[in-house]
């Protein structure tokens, strides 16, 4: 199969006029609507899928990043992946979506440039891309890799399916609204090509803390926390 063609259609996607480009602002407005705003002056939104779906997530592409163990429903995912791209390409045509650029990273070494496509069709999911850009920084177009992720959240649920082309920089989020299929699609995909170029990706996080030394008194620490989230 020609993979590269799975990038030439999402990149057709820019110009389409059911592509809506819009900026921070613009989202926050259009999200807000559905959120919940809290004593804080915060807003919550609620997704119909509380985690990522590692269990209908596949690579493809050449033998050394395609999946090497597939479970039943990922096998299924593989034999069907011809007739999911042309019932893509269709509905890339006519589904209304929202495009949010921005830029992973502040630095002179490896700053991709993300560009996401969500669909509204619920209009709910409007808030997906409106999250996501606070994770990142305003994009800088000549940046590279460049990076591209669609998320069709309205996919049907017994067909939901996380297609990843690593060499390509596409993945695809069938079937799922919840924000962390965006987030880790981006980091995957990234990862990937920062260990094309001989870097290391680590999984961490700084945070300050304040707590009680041996005296009782209370001081402020530095922590790096390394490891994915959720394992403890």
């Amino acid at each position: 199969m020609q993979y590269k063609l799975v990038k030439e259609m999402v990149q057709d996607l820019y110009s389409r006029p059911n592509v809506f480009h819009l900026d921070v602002e613009q989202l926050r407005r259009e999200s807000e609507k559905y959120g919940i705003k809290t004593e804080f002056g915060n807003y919550n939104f609620s997704s119909s899928v509380r985690n990522r779906s590692a269990w209908a997530t596949v690579y493809f592409g050449s033998e050394r990043v395609r999946t090497k163990k597939l479970n039943p429903y990922q096998k299924e995912i593989v034999k069907n992946l011809p007739l999911t791209l042309e019932k893509l390409r269709g509905y890339l045509k006519r589904a209304p979506f929202v495009c949010v650029e921005r830029k992973m990273g502040q630095n002179s070494e490896f700053t991709p440039h993300c560009t996401a496509y969500v669909s509204i069709h619920r209009k709910d999911c409007i808030r997906i891309a409106y999250m996501w850009t606070a994770l990142l920084f305003d994009p800088e177009p000549d940046k590279e890799p460049h990076l591209y992720l669609v998320q069709i959240p309205e996919w049907q649920e017994r067909e939901r399916q996380i297609l990843v082309f690593p060499e390509e920089g596409v993945t695809f989020v069938l079937g799922s609204d919840y924000l962390g299929e965006i987030k880790k699609g981006f980091l995957r995909m990234a990862m990937w090509f920062a260990k094309e170029r001989g870097m290391l990706g680590i999984h961490a996080g700084a945070k300050l803390l304040r707590a009680k030394d041996s005296s009782g008194k209370i001081k402020r620490y530095s922590m790096l926390l390394f490891g994915l989230s959720g394992t403890g």
